[in-house]
Protein backbone atom coordinates (compact mmCIF):
# COMPACT_ATOMS: atom_id res chain seq x y z
CA UNK A 1 0.00 0.00 0.00
CA UNK A 2 2.95 1.99 0.77
CA UNK A 3 3.98 1.96 -2.63
CA UNK A 4 0.70 2.11 -4.41
CA UNK A 5 -0.60 5.52 -3.02
CA UNK A 6 2.46 7.59 -4.39
CA UNK A 7 2.72 5.69 -7.64
CA UNK A 8 -1.24 7.13 -7.76
CA UNK A 9 -0.22 9.97 -7.39
CA UNK A 10 2.79 10.60 -9.33
CA UNK A 11 -0.15 9.25 -12.39
CA UNK A 12 -2.93 11.26 -11.37
CA UNK A 13 -4.06 12.02 -15.23
CA UNK A 14 -3.47 8.33 -16.33
CA UNK A 15 -5.27 7.07 -13.56
CA UNK A 16 -8.40 9.06 -13.54
CA UNK A 17 -8.36 8.97 -17.36
CA UNK A 18 -8.66 5.04 -16.76
CA UNK A 19 -11.61 5.85 -13.96
CA UNK A 20 -13.18 8.21 -16.52
CA UNK A 21 -13.60 5.27 -19.48
CA UNK A 22 -14.08 2.67 -17.59
CA UNK A 23 -17.54 4.38 -15.57
CA UNK A 24 -18.33 5.64 -19.96
CA UNK A 25 -17.75 1.68 -20.92
CA UNK A 26 -20.09 0.52 -17.71
CA UNK A 27 -22.96 3.55 -18.27
CA UNK A 28 -22.39 2.32 -22.14
CA UNK A 29 -23.39 -1.45 -20.66
CA UNK A 30 -26.37 -0.25 -18.56
CA UNK A 31 -27.97 1.77 -20.97
CA UNK A 32 -27.47 -1.51 -23.30
CA UNK A 33 -29.65 -2.74 -20.70
CA UNK A 34 -27.10 -4.80 -18.81
CA UNK A 35 -27.05 -4.69 -15.18
CA UNK A 36 -24.04 -6.76 -14.25
CA UNK A 37 -22.35 -6.11 -10.36
CA UNK A 38 -19.46 -3.78 -11.32
CA UNK A 39 -22.17 -1.19 -12.36
CA UNK A 40 -23.43 -0.07 -9.26
CA UNK A 41 -19.73 -0.88 -7.62
CA UNK A 42 -18.74 1.57 -10.19
CA UNK A 43 -21.52 3.88 -9.41
CA UNK A 44 -20.81 3.35 -5.30
CA UNK A 45 -17.11 4.03 -5.76
CA UNK A 46 -18.05 7.14 -7.85
CA UNK A 47 -19.74 8.70 -4.98
CA UNK A 48 -17.24 8.07 -2.44
CA UNK A 49 -14.53 9.77 -4.82
CA UNK A 50 -17.09 12.80 -5.30
CA UNK A 51 -17.97 12.68 -1.76
CA UNK A 52 -14.30 12.78 -0.66
CA UNK A 53 -13.81 15.91 -2.78
CA UNK A 54 -16.75 17.69 -1.14
CA UNK A 55 -15.90 16.56 1.74
CA UNK A 56 -12.26 17.83 1.37
CA UNK A 57 -13.25 21.45 0.09
CA UNK A 58 -16.16 21.87 2.19
CA UNK A 59 -14.35 21.11 5.28
CA UNK A 60 -16.88 18.86 6.45
CA UNK A 61 -16.16 17.84 9.83
CA UNK A 62 -14.68 14.38 11.00
CA UNK A 63 -18.22 12.94 12.48
CA UNK A 64 -20.48 13.68 9.62
CA UNK A 65 -17.79 12.06 7.01
CA UNK A 66 -17.29 9.09 9.24
CA UNK A 67 -20.81 8.91 8.94
CA UNK A 68 -21.63 9.25 5.36
CA UNK A 69 -18.76 7.05 4.31
CA UNK A 70 -19.69 4.69 6.49
CA UNK A 71 -23.34 4.68 5.29
CA UNK A 72 -21.63 4.05 1.74
CA UNK A 73 -20.68 0.94 3.05
CA UNK A 74 -23.03 -0.20 4.97
CA UNK A 75 -25.23 0.43 1.62
CA UNK A 76 -22.84 -1.55 -0.84
CA UNK A 77 -22.73 -4.91 2.12
CA UNK A 78 -26.70 -4.45 1.94
CA UNK A 79 -26.49 -4.43 -2.22
CA UNK A 80 -24.00 -7.61 -1.84
CA UNK A 81 -26.09 -9.50 0.51
CA UNK A 82 -29.16 -8.54 -1.32
CA UNK A 83 -27.56 -9.79 -5.14
CA UNK A 84 -25.30 -12.71 -4.05
CA UNK A 85 -26.71 -14.14 -0.60
CA UNK A 86 -30.53 -13.90 -0.54
CA UNK A 87 -30.82 -13.15 -4.25
CA UNK A 88 -33.85 -11.22 -3.71
CA UNK A 89 -35.50 -9.94 -5.33
CA UNK A 90 -34.87 -11.10 -8.72
CA UNK A 91 -36.70 -10.98 -12.18
CA UNK A 92 -37.48 -14.64 -13.65
CA UNK A 93 -34.43 -14.05 -16.16
CA UNK A 94 -31.58 -12.78 -13.16
CA UNK A 95 -32.76 -16.11 -11.25
CA UNK A 96 -31.64 -18.09 -14.38
CA UNK A 97 -28.25 -16.10 -14.71
CA UNK A 98 -29.39 -13.55 -17.15
CA UNK A 99 -29.31 -9.51 -16.45
CA UNK A 100 -32.20 -7.51 -15.72
CA UNK A 101 -32.86 -6.12 -19.37
CA UNK A 102 -34.73 -2.46 -19.38
CA UNK A 103 -38.40 -1.96 -20.76
CA UNK A 104 -37.00 0.40 -23.61
CA UNK A 105 -33.74 -1.75 -24.72
CA UNK A 106 -35.79 -4.71 -24.77
CA UNK A 107 -37.92 -3.02 -27.34
CA UNK A 108 -35.51 -1.91 -29.40
CA UNK A 109 -33.80 -5.60 -29.38
CA UNK A 110 -37.08 -6.73 -30.68
CA UNK A 111 -37.46 -3.69 -33.67
CA UNK A 112 -33.68 -4.92 -34.48
CA UNK A 113 -35.03 -8.65 -34.55
CA UNK A 114 -37.77 -7.40 -36.85
CA UNK A 115 -36.42 -5.54 -39.08
CA UNK A 116 -33.13 -8.45 -39.88
CA UNK A 117 -35.84 -11.42 -40.14
CA UNK A 118 -38.61 -9.39 -42.44
CA UNK A 119 -35.78 -8.75 -44.55
CA UNK A 120 -34.85 -11.87 -44.67
CA UNK A 121 -37.60 -14.54 -44.49
CA UNK A 122 -40.61 -12.16 -44.34
CA UNK A 123 -41.44 -13.75 -40.75
CA UNK A 124 -41.97 -13.06 -37.35
CA UNK A 125 -39.11 -16.25 -36.68
CA UNK A 126 -35.85 -16.49 -35.40
CA UNK A 127 -32.49 -16.01 -36.57
CA UNK A 128 -31.59 -19.59 -38.15
CA UNK A 129 -29.00 -21.54 -36.39
CA UNK A 130 -28.04 -25.22 -36.62
CA UNK A 131 -25.95 -25.37 -33.25
CA UNK A 132 -27.49 -23.31 -30.65
CA UNK A 133 -26.40 -24.40 -27.05
CA UNK A 134 -29.18 -23.94 -24.58
CA UNK A 135 -27.57 -24.01 -21.22
CA UNK A 136 -29.06 -23.21 -17.95
CA UNK A 137 -26.55 -21.84 -15.73
CA UNK A 138 -28.52 -22.70 -12.59
CA UNK A 139 -28.07 -26.38 -14.10
CA UNK A 140 -31.24 -27.28 -14.38
CA UNK A 141 -30.64 -28.67 -17.80
CA UNK A 142 -28.29 -29.10 -20.65
CA UNK A 143 -28.72 -29.83 -24.13
CA UNK A 144 -27.83 -29.12 -27.24
CA UNK A 145 -30.29 -27.16 -29.74
CA UNK A 146 -29.43 -28.45 -32.94
CA UNK A 147 -32.55 -28.68 -35.47
CA UNK A 148 -33.25 -25.37 -35.97
CA UNK A 149 -34.20 -24.62 -39.45
CA UNK A 150 -34.13 -22.89 -42.45
CA UNK A 151 -36.83 -20.68 -41.16
CA UNK A 152 -35.84 -20.59 -37.48
CA UNK A 153 -37.81 -22.89 -35.94
CA UNK A 154 -36.73 -25.84 -33.32
CA UNK A 155 -37.52 -29.13 -36.14
CA UNK A 156 -38.01 -30.21 -39.54
CA UNK A 157 -39.16 -28.15 -41.93
CA UNK A 158 -42.12 -30.08 -43.89
CA UNK A 159 -41.79 -31.72 -47.29
CA UNK A 160 -43.81 -33.14 -50.14
CA UNK A 161 -47.13 -31.27 -51.06
CA UNK A 162 -48.74 -32.71 -47.64
CA UNK A 163 -51.57 -30.56 -45.05
CA UNK A 164 -50.05 -29.10 -42.41
CA UNK A 165 -51.15 -28.26 -38.89
CA UNK A 166 -49.21 -25.36 -37.47
CA UNK A 167 -48.39 -25.09 -33.35
CA UNK A 168 -47.55 -22.23 -32.89
CA UNK A 169 -46.19 -20.48 -29.27
CA UNK A 170 -43.51 -19.05 -27.08
CA UNK A 171 -40.72 -21.10 -25.62
CA UNK A 172 -43.19 -23.64 -24.22
CA UNK A 173 -43.70 -24.71 -27.49
CA UNK A 174 -39.94 -24.45 -28.81
CA UNK A 175 -39.70 -26.96 -26.08
CA UNK A 176 -37.65 -25.24 -23.93
CA UNK A 177 -36.63 -27.83 -21.47
CA UNK A 178 -36.64 -31.26 -23.20
CA UNK A 179 -34.99 -32.80 -26.14
CA UNK A 180 -36.10 -31.39 -29.77
CA UNK A 181 -38.15 -34.81 -30.00
CA UNK A 182 -39.80 -34.62 -26.47
CA UNK A 183 -41.36 -30.77 -27.86
CA UNK A 184 -45.23 -31.12 -27.89
CA UNK A 185 -45.15 -30.43 -31.85
CA UNK A 186 -42.54 -33.11 -32.13
CA UNK A 187 -44.98 -35.56 -29.95
CA UNK A 188 -48.06 -34.36 -31.99
CA UNK A 189 -46.01 -34.94 -35.18
CA UNK A 190 -44.89 -38.13 -34.29
CA UNK A 191 -48.66 -38.98 -33.68
CA UNK A 192 -50.27 -37.45 -36.93
CA UNK A 193 -47.97 -38.48 -38.93
CA UNK A 194 -48.01 -42.42 -37.93
CA UNK A 195 -51.55 -42.24 -38.56
CA UNK A 196 -51.92 -39.24 -41.80
CA UNK A 197 -49.32 -39.72 -44.27
CA UNK A 198 -50.65 -36.98 -45.80
CA UNK A 199 -50.62 -34.00 -42.90
CA UNK A 200 -47.95 -32.77 -41.10
CA UNK A 201 -46.88 -31.04 -38.17
CA UNK A 202 -44.81 -28.14 -37.78
CA UNK A 203 -43.57 -26.51 -34.47
CA UNK A 204 -43.43 -22.50 -35.20
CA UNK A 205 -43.03 -21.87 -31.01
CA UNK A 206 -40.55 -18.87 -30.69
CA UNK A 207 -39.08 -17.94 -27.22
CA UNK A 208 -40.62 -15.19 -25.96
CA UNK A 209 -43.29 -14.72 -28.31
CA UNK A 210 -47.28 -14.00 -27.84
CA UNK A 211 -50.54 -14.62 -29.52
CA UNK A 212 -50.23 -11.46 -31.44
CA UNK A 213 -46.72 -12.19 -32.70
CA UNK A 214 -47.90 -15.82 -33.75
CA UNK A 215 -50.94 -13.66 -35.40
CA UNK A 216 -48.50 -11.78 -37.45
CA UNK A 217 -46.32 -14.92 -38.05
CA UNK A 218 -49.32 -17.05 -38.86
CA UNK A 219 -50.92 -14.84 -41.88
CA UNK A 220 -47.22 -14.98 -43.67
CA UNK A 221 -46.76 -18.60 -43.40
CA UNK A 222 -50.17 -19.25 -44.94
CA UNK A 223 -48.32 -18.15 -48.17
CA UNK A 224 -45.63 -20.65 -47.80
CA UNK A 225 -47.97 -23.92 -46.47
CA UNK A 226 -51.10 -25.57 -47.27
CA UNK A 227 -52.49 -25.08 -44.12
CA UNK A 228 -55.44 -27.30 -42.50
CA UNK A 229 -55.41 -26.05 -39.19
CA UNK A 230 -53.49 -24.29 -36.50
CA UNK A 231 -52.85 -24.43 -32.76
CA UNK A 232 -52.29 -21.76 -30.93
CA UNK A 233 -50.66 -22.77 -27.51
CA UNK A 234 -51.53 -19.98 -25.20
CA UNK A 235 -50.06 -20.24 -21.55
CA UNK A 236 -49.82 -17.80 -18.40
CA UNK A 237 -46.47 -16.32 -19.42
CA UNK A 238 -48.57 -14.95 -22.60
CA UNK A 239 -50.96 -12.70 -19.86
CA UNK A 240 -47.99 -11.43 -18.54
CA UNK A 241 -46.02 -10.68 -22.15
CA UNK A 242 -49.83 -8.81 -23.94
CA UNK A 243 -49.79 -6.86 -20.07
CA UNK A 244 -46.46 -5.38 -20.68
CA UNK A 245 -46.10 -4.98 -24.95
CA UNK A 246 -49.97 -4.52 -25.24
CA UNK A 247 -51.93 -5.95 -28.43
CA UNK A 248 -51.92 -4.64 -31.85
CA UNK A 249 -51.14 -1.46 -30.50
CA UNK A 250 -47.47 -2.68 -30.46
CA UNK A 251 -47.51 -2.39 -34.10
CA UNK A 252 -47.05 1.16 -34.99
CA UNK A 253 -46.85 3.14 -38.32
CA UNK A 254 -43.45 2.16 -39.56
CA UNK A 255 -43.41 -1.53 -38.67
CA UNK A 256 -41.85 -1.50 -35.54
CA UNK A 257 -42.60 -2.27 -31.74
CA UNK A 258 -43.52 0.18 -29.13
CA UNK A 259 -44.17 -1.07 -25.56
CA UNK A 260 -45.69 0.01 -22.62
CA UNK A 261 -43.93 2.50 -20.66
CA UNK A 262 -42.61 2.02 -17.60
CA UNK A 263 -41.12 4.51 -15.06
CA UNK A 264 -38.26 6.22 -15.95
CA UNK A 265 -36.01 5.55 -13.21
CA UNK A 266 -35.94 1.73 -13.79
CA UNK A 267 -32.56 2.13 -15.15
CA UNK A 268 -31.68 2.78 -11.30
CA UNK A 269 -34.21 -0.23 -10.06
CA UNK A 270 -32.11 -2.63 -12.87
CA UNK A 271 -28.97 -2.07 -11.01
CA UNK A 272 -29.42 -1.68 -7.50
CA UNK A 273 -31.07 -4.22 -5.33
CA UNK A 274 -31.00 -2.00 -2.17
CA UNK A 275 -32.94 0.72 -4.48
CA UNK A 276 -35.47 -2.31 -5.69
CA UNK A 277 -36.13 -3.27 -2.47
CA UNK A 278 -37.23 0.20 -1.09
CA UNK A 279 -39.40 0.49 -4.67
CA UNK A 280 -41.10 -2.94 -4.38
CA UNK A 281 -41.33 -3.14 -0.40
CA UNK A 282 -42.71 0.80 -0.51
CA UNK A 283 -45.38 0.49 -3.40
CA UNK A 284 -45.94 -3.02 -3.56
CA UNK A 285 -44.42 -3.84 -6.58
CA UNK A 286 -43.65 -7.09 -8.45
CA UNK A 287 -40.38 -6.94 -10.87
CA UNK A 288 -42.49 -5.72 -13.35
CA UNK A 289 -42.74 -2.12 -11.42
CA UNK A 290 -46.67 -2.85 -11.01
CA UNK A 291 -48.69 -2.74 -7.95
CA UNK A 292 -51.02 -5.79 -6.98
CA UNK A 293 -53.63 -3.59 -7.99
CA UNK A 294 -52.37 -2.27 -10.99
CA UNK A 295 -50.99 -5.95 -12.40
CA UNK A 296 -54.38 -6.94 -11.66
CA UNK A 297 -56.08 -4.61 -13.94
CA UNK A 298 -53.68 -5.04 -16.29
CA UNK A 299 -54.05 -9.15 -16.30
CA UNK A 300 -57.55 -8.41 -16.73
CA UNK A 301 -57.15 -5.83 -19.60
CA UNK A 302 -54.46 -8.86 -21.65
CA UNK A 303 -57.01 -11.06 -21.06
CA UNK A 304 -59.72 -8.97 -22.99
CA UNK A 305 -57.44 -8.32 -25.84
CA UNK A 306 -56.29 -11.76 -26.42
CA UNK A 307 -59.72 -13.52 -26.57
CA UNK A 308 -60.96 -10.24 -28.54
CA UNK A 309 -57.73 -11.11 -30.85
CA UNK A 310 -59.35 -14.42 -31.63
CA UNK A 311 -62.77 -13.06 -31.81
CA UNK A 312 -62.53 -10.34 -34.68
CA UNK A 313 -59.26 -11.14 -36.37
CA UNK A 314 -58.40 -14.77 -35.88
CA UNK A 315 -61.21 -17.06 -36.02
CA UNK A 316 -62.78 -14.83 -38.85
CA UNK A 317 -59.92 -14.93 -41.09
CA UNK A 318 -59.08 -18.62 -40.37
CA UNK A 319 -62.85 -19.85 -41.13
CA UNK A 320 -62.53 -18.01 -44.68
CA UNK A 321 -59.82 -19.89 -45.12
CA UNK A 322 -61.04 -23.03 -44.32
CA UNK A 323 -58.36 -23.41 -41.69
CA UNK A 324 -58.77 -25.17 -37.92
CA UNK A 325 -58.28 -23.23 -35.10
CA UNK A 326 -57.72 -24.82 -31.55
CA UNK A 327 -56.51 -23.01 -28.62
CA UNK A 328 -54.21 -25.52 -25.96
CA UNK A 329 -54.09 -24.00 -22.74
CA UNK A 330 -51.61 -24.69 -19.52
CA UNK A 331 -50.33 -23.22 -16.50
CA UNK A 332 -46.54 -22.91 -15.88
CA UNK A 333 -45.61 -25.64 -13.90
CA UNK A 334 -44.50 -23.61 -10.55
CA UNK A 335 -48.79 -22.40 -10.86
CA UNK A 336 -49.93 -25.25 -9.97
CA UNK A 337 -49.81 -24.57 -6.42
CA UNK A 338 -51.21 -21.51 -6.56
CA UNK A 339 -54.74 -20.77 -7.07
CA UNK A 340 -54.02 -20.10 -10.51
CA UNK A 341 -56.79 -16.62 -10.81
CA UNK A 342 -55.60 -15.92 -14.04
CA UNK A 343 -55.01 -18.67 -15.59
CA UNK A 344 -58.70 -19.59 -14.89
CA UNK A 345 -60.01 -16.71 -16.06
CA UNK A 346 -57.96 -17.13 -19.16
CA UNK A 347 -59.38 -20.15 -20.04
CA UNK A 348 -63.23 -18.90 -19.09
CA UNK A 349 -63.00 -15.98 -21.13
CA UNK A 350 -61.78 -18.08 -24.27
CA UNK A 351 -64.35 -20.59 -24.12
CA UNK A 352 -66.88 -18.03 -23.92
CA UNK A 353 -65.60 -16.97 -27.46
CA UNK A 354 -68.00 -18.33 -29.69
CA UNK A 355 -66.58 -20.98 -32.17
CA UNK A 356 -63.11 -21.19 -30.13
CA UNK A 357 -62.13 -24.49 -29.41
CA UNK A 358 -59.81 -24.95 -26.32
CA UNK A 359 -58.52 -27.83 -24.95
CA UNK A 360 -57.19 -27.13 -20.89
CA UNK A 361 -54.65 -29.34 -19.99
CA UNK A 362 -54.65 -27.79 -16.25
CA UNK A 363 -56.75 -31.13 -14.98
CA UNK A 364 -54.03 -33.89 -16.72
CA UNK A 365 -51.32 -31.65 -14.98
CA UNK A 366 -53.04 -31.15 -11.89
CA UNK A 367 -53.98 -34.63 -11.09
CA UNK A 368 -50.34 -35.81 -11.15
CA UNK A 369 -49.33 -36.96 -7.84
CA UNK A 370 -46.24 -34.64 -7.36
CA UNK A 371 -46.63 -31.47 -10.31
CA UNK A 372 -43.13 -31.04 -9.10
CA UNK A 373 -41.61 -33.76 -11.46
CA UNK A 374 -42.74 -31.99 -14.53
CA UNK A 375 -40.84 -28.86 -14.71
CA UNK A 376 -37.70 -27.51 -13.96
CA UNK A 377 -37.37 -26.25 -10.12
CA UNK A 378 -35.25 -22.54 -11.64
CA UNK A 379 -36.05 -22.02 -15.05
CA UNK A 380 -39.66 -23.21 -15.13
CA UNK A 381 -40.12 -25.17 -17.88
CA UNK A 382 -41.52 -28.35 -18.51
CA UNK A 383 -39.27 -31.29 -18.87
CA UNK A 384 -39.94 -34.22 -21.60
CA UNK A 385 -42.70 -35.79 -18.94
CA UNK A 386 -44.60 -32.37 -18.53
CA UNK A 387 -44.48 -32.06 -22.16
CA UNK A 388 -45.68 -35.96 -23.05
CA UNK A 389 -48.60 -35.64 -20.43
CA UNK A 390 -49.86 -32.12 -22.40
CA UNK A 391 -49.49 -33.29 -25.69
CA UNK A 392 -51.53 -36.68 -24.41
CA UNK A 393 -54.18 -34.53 -23.51
CA UNK A 394 -54.29 -32.89 -27.09
CA UNK A 395 -54.21 -36.02 -28.74
CA UNK A 396 -57.04 -37.70 -27.17
CA UNK A 397 -59.05 -34.07 -27.33
CA UNK A 398 -58.76 -33.33 -30.82
CA UNK A 399 -56.10 -35.67 -33.10
CA UNK A 400 -57.69 -39.13 -31.97
CA UNK A 401 -57.67 -41.30 -35.43
CA UNK A 402 -60.17 -43.62 -35.98
CA UNK A 403 -58.29 -46.83 -36.78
Amino acid sequence: MQKVIPFIKGHKKAFWGIYLVLGIWIYAELYLGESFFYTTVYTYSLTGVISYFIVKRLNVSANVSVAWFTLLIALFAAEFTLRYIIRYPISYGEQNGDVYILTDRYQQYENLWIRYVKGRHDAYTLEPDSGEVKDNDVGDYHYKNDTFNALGFRGKLPVGNKKIILVMGDSFTEGCGAPADSSIPALLRAYVTAHDTGTDVMNCGVSGNDIFFDWMMLQKLVRKYQVKQVDFIVNSTDINDVGERGGNERFISNGMLRYNAHPWWEPVFAVNYVFRLGVMKLHDFDYTLRSATEKKQINAQAIEKITGLLKTDILPWARAKNIDVVVITFPVGVELHTPLTNYKMLVSKLKSVEGCRVVDCLPKLAAQPDPRQLYWAHDLHYNHTGYQLISGEVIDSCYSYNN
